[in-house]
């Protein structure tokens, strides 16, 4: 097993008790190739490549067009580009938080409504290598994410020594390979070829998209809750050692550290950070008391540009998000959701009446932010004044970030189950239980559904509606909620369906009231948006053609 020389005392004994997977069959490399319908070796970087190039003028056009065709657009300066906000990728999602801002919303996606099914699933407690169980699985904290037609996500157990970092064939369910890891509470990301990963045992690791091999690993001093990200050429993430890091992709070694110990102790890092206009976002938790803070840092040297203290007595945020003209922080430390003003970084402003958890990150979609929280509801706000759009009940807590696709909002509760609202009115479509347990957010990817429950990944189809198109602004809203007079905000409203299924539209027992946003359909020409998508789809296919004859 290769390794750096920047490992701590700990990555090193860890390295230690698990040897070299040897008593596992293998290819020689460290690696653990799959028998499924994809030989490892189909997966090859002029197709990474490709599907960059593909993918990129999509975004960059796209992004122009919906700019244009929103009702605020004359107000706002930023465009989105291929690097940049609002990356379309309706057939990878390479990060956590899907692009760079954390916006959770995949523009162009399709995803199922109703009638849900699973195509495939993979259960993380089997041995897929030799066959049998051979321990209790766990996916937790974890979502997946997926790229070069594979389905990367991490597990833990109590067996430490028998957790891993697993690829899925994305199409079959079948392995691909998997690489040994501590438990892992952190989806990875990807780029330059290469997988970035993280675990409780105080690393970093990248490897090799087609075949997991290890090629460099760096040590922190605490265990990594924080899922990296990748921007042009840096690897970010946090850990509870209190540093943001940003380390080299190729090597592993640090560009940068941002040490947050000056203005608290024991302050931990989760989810993933925003990148945006040259910042990363940091968020810290206080898990045992004290202050936390936000703080905005420059990528490409690590300087402190801006810091918001939080709350004094524990707590802190949850994974931001940012939006053309917003930052979202969910506070936990007081239980609001704050809107800052990005540029200024003045805070616009705050709603309360949440219960946030320290993963509860927020979704942006036009004019809308969603989030989920530990008192098993989620809610829609209006992005320029807060004002509640919605809110809907769920079974049980949802620990997780929601995900926004095809006119529906995405969410999964601490019980398994699997919810469809209406982003117009928040009427819930579907639910489907996945799992006894589950902390995760969806994924919208290829029209399907990949998510995870504690247990294992799933992949689900179904009836995708005609909703890709529904606003998500409009004048008059639809709203399962009712007006609480001394608040002027919505109350919650139960919106629990029977046991198993069900598909029904948001016009059902959905009373209609005047919402606070003022603005016009904000999702743009999605005729054109398609056209440029299936353009995208055909130069991608036909890139990997080319690949196979060579």
């Amino acid at each position: 097993m290769s390794s750096e020389t920047n490992v701590d005392d700990g990555v090193a004994s860890w390295e230690s008790e698990q040897g070299a997977d040897a008593e596992e069959p293998t290819d020689g490399t460290n690696d653990e190739p799959g028998t499924g319908d994809r030989s490892v070796a189909e997966y090859t970087e002029p197709t990474r490549r490709a599907v960059l190039a593909a993918t990129s003028g999509v975004v960059g056009a796209f992004g122009l067009t919906s700019a244009t065709a929103t009702a605020r657009a004359g107000a706002r300066t930023a465009q989105r580009s291929s690097t940049d906000d609002g990356v379309d990728t309706p057939t990878e999602w390479l990060m956590n938080g899907f692009d760079l801002r954390n916006t959770r919303f995949p523009r162009n996606a399709t995803a199922p409504t109703g009638s849900i099914e699973e195509r495939w699933s993979f259960d993380v407690s089997v041995d897929h290598v030799n066959g049998g169980s051979y321990k209790t699985g766990r996916v937790e904290y974890a979502p997946p994410i997926v790229v070069d037609g594979m389905v990367l996500v991490g597990d833990g157990s109590l067996r430490s020594d028998r957790n891993y970092l697993h690829a899925i064939d994305k199409d079959s369910g079948e392995h691909v390979w998997r690489r040994r890891m501590p438990e892992m509470n952190t989806s990875p990301a990807v780029g330059e070829g290469r997988v970035f990963a993280a675990g409780n045992a105080s690393f970093v690791v990248g490897l090799d998209l087609e075949t997991g091999r290890e090629q460099w690993k760096w040590g922190t001093g605490d265990v990594v809750r924080s899922s990296p990200k990748y921007h042009e050429g840096s690897v970010y993430v946090g850990s509870d050692d209190g540093t943001f890091y940003a380390l080299d992709p190729g090597k592993g070694f640090s560009q940068w550290e941002h040490d947050t110990t000056d203005d608290a102790s024991n302050l931990r890092m989760y989810g993933s950070q925003p990148i945006h206009d040259g910042l990363v976002y940091v968020n810290t938790w206080a898990p045992q008391g004290g202050p936390s803070f936000l703080y905005a840092l420059d990528v490409e040297d690590g300087g402190e540009e801006w810091t918001h203290q939080l709350s004094t007595n524990g707590g802190g945020a949850a994974p931001p998000a940012v939006g053309d003209d917003y930052l979202f922080v969910p506070n936990g430390g007081r239980n609001r959701m704050v809107a800052f003003e990005l540029g200024s970084h003045d805070p616009v402003w705050e709603k309360g009446d949440f219960d946030f958890g320290p993963r509860n990150g927020a979704a942006v979609a036009d004019c809308r932010v969603f989030v989920g929280s530990q008192g098993g509801h989620v809610t829609a706000m209006d992005v320029e004044t807060g004002e509640w759009a919605w809110r809907s009940d769920t079974r049980a807590a949802v620990e997780m970030p929601v995900m926004v696709a095809n006119g529906t909002v995405y969410a999964v509760d601490q019980e398994g189950w699997l919810y469809g609202f209406a982003v117009q009115g928040g009427g819930k479509r579907f639910e489907y239980e996945i799992g006894e347990q589950a902390s995760t957010t969806p994924r919208a990817v290829d029209g399907d559904l990949f998510v995870a429950s504690n247990k294992d990944v799933q992949r689900l189809t179904g009836d995708a509606g005609s909703f890709s198109i529904d606003p998500v602004c409009e004048v008059e809203q639809r709203t399962t909620s009712t007006t609480n007079a001394q608040t002027g905000e919505p109350t919650a409203t139960s919106t629990t369906a029977p046991t198993g299924t069900t598909g029904a539209d948001d016009t059902d027992a959905a009373e209609t009231t005047t919402s606070g946003s003022g603005g016009l359909p904000g999702f743009g020409l999605a005729a054109g948006a398609s056209a440029l998508a299936a353009a995208a789809g055909v130069a991608l296919r036909r890139a990997r053609r080319e690949d196979d004859v060579e």
